[in-house]
């Protein structure tokens, strides 16, 4: 007599559920009432299943699918999104991306269930721009909000949920609540150029192109204001910097970047090494880390990301222990009339213990700058 599954009983089903992939997650529920309602009481198991997925570029902006390549699996999901159509993604964090559009309009989109949350209209780019700065189609789409972080869930935490952003030319931070109608500019010290932000510990940090590191303070809505947390900085070092949580700790990641001109006269950007600093106890210095030791980190557009690559951890057998993982975000002011541009081609994986470079997912010359590879955490809204 063929087995009833339906019946298989709860904790059976449950142990089961927590060792599938996102997407069998998900269909896992359709199965039958029964195996619905155990994957409706675990909604929040899936956002910790498998690595990052890499959201791959499209060059046919008229395609409604999306490609997600999974380290886990080995292989790429297409998903049916038209909401990304046209639009640029400038950041992604807690499974959710950050879209605007060419009449910059901002949603907050959740790729596996394609709910889309409103944001307001971001604030004018800041400070006048050259004369003979390229005003080619879309570039304001592409300066108007370098990358946005959430300090929280909006499906999980609605009330706790803030968007910050570093908008403009000259990298500059905003912040908004879901419920607002506009964004709120953050008092902050001249010539800070931030090129990323983190939430630790109930606060936003950022890090500007010198390595200067503030805190935001944004409760008192009136005051809204940063203060520096390491005011010296190592300008000498050319790159671009991330901040990330880690096991606890602060970490300052350092890419170093260096370059080439091709045949064609076009500037191609490419990472020589990283380098790893940890905010010591008494927040004052960064120290240098030699080693992550399990961890491995995932960095770009995304909101830096840390997971483990432990040989025990079912969901990650193919993560690379004390490695970065990343995608290529390098600013460049080079912008075609067919929305390419070149030399974006910079992602693999970098190993600290001996500086060597391995790659995860084939190379591209060149992708669409609207939507270049971005880090998004697969997670699941239940209804």
């Amino acid at each position: 007599m063929a087995a009833d599954w339906s019946e298989l009983p709860e904790d059976l089903s449950l142990l089961v559920l927590e060792k599938l992939p996102v997407l069998e997650f998900i269909r896992f529920g359709a199965v039958c009432t029964s195996w619905r309602s155990v994957q409706k009481s675990k909604k929040d198991c899936a956002a910790s299943l498998g690595l990052p997925w890499m959201m791959l570029c499209d060059d046919d902006h008229e395609n409604q699918t999306r490609g997600f390549f999974s380290i886990t699996e080995g292989k790429t999901h297409r998903l049916v999104l038209p909401e990304i159509i046209g639009k640029r993604c400038c950041g992604s964090s807690h499974g959710w991306l950050m879209t605007i559009d060419r009449k910059a309009n901002m949603n907050l989109l959740h790729p596996l269930s394609r709910t889309q949350i409103p944001l307001p209209h971001p604030p004018p780019p800041g400070e006048e721009l050259p004369d003979d700065y390229n005003y080619e189609p879309g570039f304001l789409q592409c300066i108007s909000v370098n990358k946005a972080v959430l300090s929280a869930d909006p499906y999980v935490s609605p009330e706790d949920c803030v968007v910050m952003s570093i908008y403009g030319h000259i990298g500059k931070l905003a912040f908004c609540r879901l419920s607002d109608k506009s964004w709120t500019l953050v008092s902050q010290y001249p010539f800070l150029r931030f090129l990323d932000v983190c939430y630790y510990q109930g606060k936003f940090y950022g890090v500007d192109c010198g390595g200067k590191t503030v805190v935001c303070h944004i409760d008192d809505r009136n005051n809204p204001h940063v203060t520096y947390l390491l005011r010296r900085g190592d300008p000498h070092k050319t790159g671009t910097r991330y901040l990330v949580e880690s096991m606890g700790d602060l970490l300052h990641v350092v890419r170093i970047l260096g370059g080439f001109t091709d045949e064609e006269d076009n500037f191609r950007y490419t990472t020589k090494g990283f380098e790893v600093y940890k905010l010591d106890s008494k927040g004052t210095t960064w120290e240098r880390v030699e080693s992550l030791g399990d961890r491995a980190l995932f960095i770009g557009y995304n909101h830096g990301i840390s997971v483990s690559s432990s040989a025990n951890d079912y969901y990650h057998p193919m993560c690379k222990k004390n490695a970065i993982y990343f995608t290529d975000n390098h600013d460049t002011d080079t912008y075609h009339d067919d929305g390419m541009s070149p030399g974006c081609e910079d992602h693999g994986v970098y190993n600290l213990s001996d500086g060597s470079f391995e790659s995860f997912f084939p190379r591209s010359v060149t992708h669409p700058k609207l939507s270049p590879p971005i880090w998004c955490t697969p997670s699941i809204i239940n209804s």
